[in-house]
């Protein structure tokens, strides 16, 4: 790597987009054709700031921010910088390009004031230099152990995108609040596996390409009419998991012997705030997560 070759950071512009989705795609492990704006199309979308390093013309790494409004049952709102699509070109690894990105991404979401950042990763130790401390807590359930589904008896339901399904996440109190701009990238979820019934309406979001196999990450509307889809989920993978909250999945049925218990994010808070605490309450849905 020649450092005179090398850009200072800058947001990439959308015709360097398929750069990007190349270059998340082969460090994330996913083989053509599938590709990385699949499962997270909301990295090409107008909601997020891309932030890159290149070599001439290449990008040769990336972090990209999301800004967005974390809200309570109890009715709080904090304001939430959310990092991801955080990667490197694997021949400029270990020359500290990720660090420049993650320390950028620290320093703006504090210069917006940002109450908390927070992001997902493996690599534990290496945010943890940053400030970051695993936060929170989410719940798998085995589907299968639920037990007052109805019998599956191929019921009526509806496969693919509803918008009444958006109208749901609009009116939600807890977790990522969305908004109008956020309708577009969240409909054009490639690889989730939509699943509604109209009256009464229920629905449910089923895996997401690489990142949530077998899961049943997002659900909503008429009980009874929701137990339906989740019967017919099961006929088709006895491997399913609910994906939520303790509260919830215990409303639903779930015993406490079922669960699955994993940290939610990894969360950072505002240097100059030290009152804040993260809230048991806190919640990010799988398709909120970048």
């Amino acid at each position: 790597m020649d450092s005179k070759t090398i850009n200072q950071i800058r947001e990439l512009t959308n015709a360097e987009l398929p750069q990007l989705n190349s270059l998340v795609s082969e460090s994330f492990g996913y083989d053509s054709p599938h590709s990385f704006f699949e499962d997270f199309p909301v990295w090409e979308s107008p909601q997020v700031k891309r932030m890159g390093i290149f070599e001439n013309q290449k990008l040769i790494a990336h972090v990209g921010m999301r800004f967005c409004e974390m809200q309570t049952p109890s009715g709080h709102s904090f304001s939430m910088a959310m990092v991801g699509a955080v990667a490197t070109d694997e021949a400029y690894r270990g020359k500290g390009l990720s660090t420049k990105l993650l320390n950028e991404a620290c320093r703006i979401s504090e210069e917006r004031n940002c109450d908390w950042t927070i992001l997902w990763g493996s690599e534990h130790d290496f945010y943890k230099k940053f400030g970051f401390e695993l936060q929170g807590e989410q719940i798998q359930a085995p589907l299968m152990e639920l037990e007052d589904l109805p019998e599956n008896k191929i019921p009526r339901v509806s496969r693919g995108w509803n918008p009444k399904i958006f109208d749901h996440f609009l009116k939600s109190k807890t977790g990522i609040k969305f908004t109008e701009n956020d309708r577009l990238w969240l409909s054009n979820h490639e690889t989730v596996n939509w699943f509604f019934k109209e009256e009464p309406f229920a629905f449910a979001a089923f895996e997401r390409g690489l990142d949530l196999p077998h899961m049943i990450h997002e659900f909503g509307g008429d009980p009874n009419a929701l137990k339906e889809i989740l019967a017919f989920i099961l006929s088709l993978d006895l491997a399913a998991t609910v994906l939520g909250t303790r509260e919830n999945l215990s409303d639903f049925g779930f015993k406490d012997t079922d669960f699955i218990e994993e940290y939610l994010c990894l969360a950072r808070p505002h240097s100059k705030k030290p009152e804040l605490m993260w809230l048991p309450e806190f919640w990010v849905s799988g398709l909120s997560a970048c």
